[in-house]
């Protein structure tokens, strides 16, 4: 049977002018339909609840740090004071880890590196089966929910807020400790494997300098053995057996030990130990002893302080449940009172 618009009591209609509308003519027109306005509704306020129930949740935990304190420094102080006396320097004072801190924790490639290994990650790839490029959008998109912002933009409050979000209040605190760790882990990996390679360098350093001491020595050590025996023969030939008083003539195989003196001088020269003989080279050996006793191992320390420690949210950013219910419920009542006006004015000349 073809639907027709509910008759309208004629007291109830006032005359109007061309192109003006009877708002109560338009109210009644509502009110005879209000079972579909009130279905079309109900259909949306149904999507929004299933909508708002489905869509993935997101919890935010965050934490509030300034600039590390003593404490938070003080194993890698003990190891930094002894490798200076070493001549390995290059350790960065407090201000210097905490701006490195926030900003390897603002770093995409770190925020990727950590969610690609995360148990979140490796859950919804499961679930939603995604592909390689599902893959690096999911992680680009959480990405955006992990970040390291000033509390105070005009700098009148200090600290910096980290901010790490999940899919669970649990699994939002779980992540921003995680993930803190992770930076940390990091930054002490970068500064160990720098002062090591910074003592590397000294150590081929002063291994050079030991080899090429030694190389030295060793010709010297020869070139004066040498000039020794060539000066016991020219003293045997002057015939001075005895050491010469007060006599210096400054030539090239000085005879002034005679030829006993020479010759214990000799016999010295070969069976003396290379250290002996250069100093130079005991110091070198010292120096690269301790320098290779030196162990970065034990590095470790918090490049912030905590102004408010991480805590478990209280309440999700997303989906805001209610508000999403209601703006569905509003379109779809704004959606049935618009089919209602468009039906009616398309109807009313029929029914003139």
């Amino acid at each position: 049977m073809k639907e027709r618009t509910p008759d309208v009591p004629a007291e109830w209609v006032q005359t109007t002018g061309s192109g003006e509308i009877d708002l109560r003519e338009l109210i009644l027109v509502l009110w005879h339909q209000k079972a579909l306005i009130l279905m079309i509704a109900g259909t949306f306020a149904i999507a929004g609840i299933a909508y708002a129930l489905l869509v993935p949740q997101v919890w935010s935990a965050s934490a509030v740090i300034q600039t590390p304190e003593k404490k938070d420094l003080l194993p890698m102080v003990r190891v930094a004071s002894q490798a200076k006396l070493l001549g390995v320097t290059g350790f960065p004072d407090n201000s210097t880890l905490y701006n490195e801190f926030v900003s390897e924790f603002n770093a995409y490639e770190s925020r990727r590196d950590f969610l690609k290994n995360s148990d979140l990650f490796k859950n919804h790839t499961v679930t939603a089966q995604l592909d390689e490029k599902g893959q690096r959008k999911w992680v680009r998109d959480w990405a955006t929910f992990m970040s390291a912002e000033a509390v105070d933009k005009n700098g009148v409050k200090p600290g910096v807020r980290l901010t790490v979000s999940a899919d669970t209040s649990s699994g939002a605190l779980k992540m921003l400790e995680s993930y803190i760790r992770f930076v940390s882990t990091k930054q002490q990996q970068r500064l160990v494997s720098a002062l090591a390679d910074q003592q590397s360098i000294k150590l081929d350093v002063l291994m050079t300098k030991l080899r090429l001491t030694t190389e030295d020595a060793e010709r010297d050590l020869k070139r004066e053995i040498s000039g020794t025996a060539l000066t016991i023969s020219i003293a045997k030939a002057a015939g001075v057996s005895l050491p010469l008083a007060n006599y210096n003539n400054g030539e090239r195989f000085p005879i002034t030990l005679g030829t006993k003196g020479l010759e214990e001088k000799l016999k010295v020269l070969k069976a003396i130990d290379l250290n002996t003989y250069q100093p130079k080279l005991a110091d070198l050996q010292t120096q690269i002893s301790r320098l290779k006793k030196v162990k970065f191992d034990d590095i470790s320390f918090r490049p912030f302080s905590y102004l408010e420690a991480p805590e478990e949210p209280l309440s999700r950013d997303k989906p805001k449940r209610p508000l999403i219910v209601v703006l569905a419920t509003l379109l779809g009542g704004m959606l049935g009172v618009g089919i209602v006006l468009v039906r009616h004015a398309f109807r009313r000349p029929e029914q003139a």
